[in-house]
């Protein structure tokens, strides 16, 4: 988007304005970036910091959107006044949000979609305390946003005024690019290195959603070389976080949910536990 980024401030290269920002770190830490999880909070150095590519990599079925959603809440729960821009390439909008109400609430998603029928007056209470809730925060979901040019042109609207910001797209292997005669390969790479430039312009944390290749089970390590498509994701990205699922040594039988973060560019990489209860969308961290 030219016309967007002409209105950004143009940025002249000198040294002197930098010195000046790192000087201030004498007086003032840097700032806690936002919270999240409490072990994904350490790989962060105290949380997630602008001018940040995050992807989020799995097989299908082991529940990255869902963890999106849970990570979105995490976020909008720890973080006051924090903005979110939620965009769904493989979901409605209700759809995304009856799992963020079923993550909210703890309730399956039938008494989600179907109260009427199947909820107690109790549990419609529930309900309606999730949706003050949400429509108490800044977060959109958008379910209309196919191209990575009009996914751009929305977060540098939502962003530019925000000191707390978090886009989530989901995911990229849907995103679609203005030159439809390119195959898949460079069109991946297309978005990335667009995303990560936008996380540069803007001074804000992206977290995006990719795929894995078909040969990956959902119970295998993931390893980088495994991102399907492209290998500008690895090049482009600052954090890489694999999700598969693998059986809990200290109860036989009990599957984890493990998120690798295989790649941190300003940060540790490590292993963290979740247990995934896929009836209710809801990921709780192991500890």
């Amino acid at each position: 988007d030219v016309k967007a980024q002409e209105e950004e401030e143009e940025a002249t290269g000198e040294i002197k304005p930098m010195t000046e920002k790192m000087r201030e770190r004498f007086d003032k830490d840097l700032p806690e970036g936002l919270k999240s999880y409490g072990k994904l909070d350490l790989a962060f150095n105290g949380g997630i910091r602008g001018n940040k590519l995050l992807t989020l990599a799995a097989r299908p079925a082991v529940g990255k959107s869902a963890f999106a959603v849970n990570f979105a809440l995490k976020i909008l729960e720890r973080n006051k006044g924090v903005a979110i821009d939620f965009f769904s390439l493989e979901m409605g909008d209700i759809d995304v949000l009856d799992r963020f109400a079923m993550a909210k609430t703890g309730l399956p998603a039938i008494k989600v979609q179907r109260p009427k029928q199947t909820a107690t007056e109790k549990e419609k209470m529930q309900l309606e305390g999730a949706y003050q809730y949400f429509d108490a925060t800044d977060m959109r979901i958008y379910d209309n946003k196919f191209d990575v040019d009009d996914i751009i042109r929305t977060i540098r609207k939502r962003a530019r005024d925000k000191t707390d910001y978090l886009a989530i797209v989901d995911y990229i292997g849907l995103v679609g690019v203005s030159d439809k005669r390119k195959d898949t390969t460079a069109r991946v790479s297309e978005i990335t290195l667009k995303l990560k430039r936008l996380t540069n312009d803007l001074g804000i944390p992206i977290l995006a959603l990719a795929q894995l290749n078909r040969e990956v089970k959902q119970t295998d390590q993931p390893q980088l070389s495994h991102l399907r498509d492209s290998g500008s994701i690895e090049q482009d990205s600052n954090v890489i976080m694999f999700l598969h699922e693998k059986v809990d040594d200290r109860m036989p039988g009990e599957i984890l949910t493990q998120l690798t973060v295989a790649k941190n560019r300003e940060g540790s990489t490590g292993i963290v536990d979740f247990i995934f209860d896929k009836p209710h969308m809801y990921f709780d961290e192991q500890y």
